[in-house]
C-alpha cells in the first residue's frame, strides 16, 4: 500500500517505511466569500468535504485537537472522489483540507484557491506499507525500488516541505 498511513503500531505484521510528508492546505473555490480567512477558528460554523479515507489526513476531522489547541471542524460530507470534492467546492461555500501537492494539479483549472491560514496544520507522512511476513515478490520489490528512487528524487526537488527520506 503507498499513501498516507494511521498508526498501525498495534498490527506488528506490516512495516511501515515512511517515505516524506504530506503537506496540507486548506481550499476552497475562488468565488467563496470566506476565501481569505486567516484562522480554522473562523471557520469553526463552515461547511467541509472530508476527501479520502478517514484514516488519512481527513482523520483531522474525527475531533481531535489540532496542534493550536483548537478543535479541527466538523465535516459534513466525506467524498472519496476528487473530482466530486471539486464540483462540490464549485457549487457550494465548503472548504477542503487537501495535499499541497494534489492542489498544485487542479488549481489553474478549476478556480479552487488556498486559504491563507496561518494556524499550522499537520503533516501527514506519506508511506508505503508492505507485510512482514511476505516477500515481496521480485516485480513487487522492482516497484518498491522505483517508488523508493521517485519519491527520493520528489524530495530533492522540493516537492515536500519536511523529507523523511534521505
Amino acid at each position: 500500500m503507498l499513501g498516507p498511513v494511521p498508526d498501525l503500531g498495534a498490527y506488528g505484521s506490516v512495516i511501515v517505511e515512511p517515505l516524506f510528508d504530506i503537506d496540507l492546505v486548506v481550499v476552497a473555490h475562488n468565488e467563496n466569500a470566506a476565501r481569505h480567512a486567516t484562522k480554522l477558528a473562523d471557520l469553526e460554523d463552515a461547511h467541509w468535504i472530508v476527501h479520502g479515507s478517514k484514516d488519512g489526513p481527513s482523520s483531522l476531522f474525527a475531533g481531535r485537537e489540532s496542534n493550536t489547541g483548537w478543535y479541527m471542524p466538523k465535516a459534513v460530507t466525506n467524498c472519496h472522489s476528487l473530482p466530486t470534492v471539486i464540483a462540490l467546492l464549485q457549487e457550494t461555500d465548503a472548504f477542503c483540507i487537501i495535499s499541497k501537492q494534489l492542489f498544485n494539479t487542479i488549481s489553474d483549472s478549476h478556480g479552487v484557491v488556498t486559504v491563507p491560514i496561518a494556524d499550522p496544520l499537520p503533516r501527514f507522512p506519506l508511506s508505503m506499507v508492505t507485510q512482514k511476513t511476505r516477500h515481496l515478490t521480485p516485480a513487487a520489490n522492482e516497484l518498491a525500488q522505483h517508488i523508493r528512487r521517485r519519491a527520493n528524487t520528489l524530495v530533492q526537488e522540493g516537492y515536500s516541505s519536511d523529507a523523511q527520506s534521505e
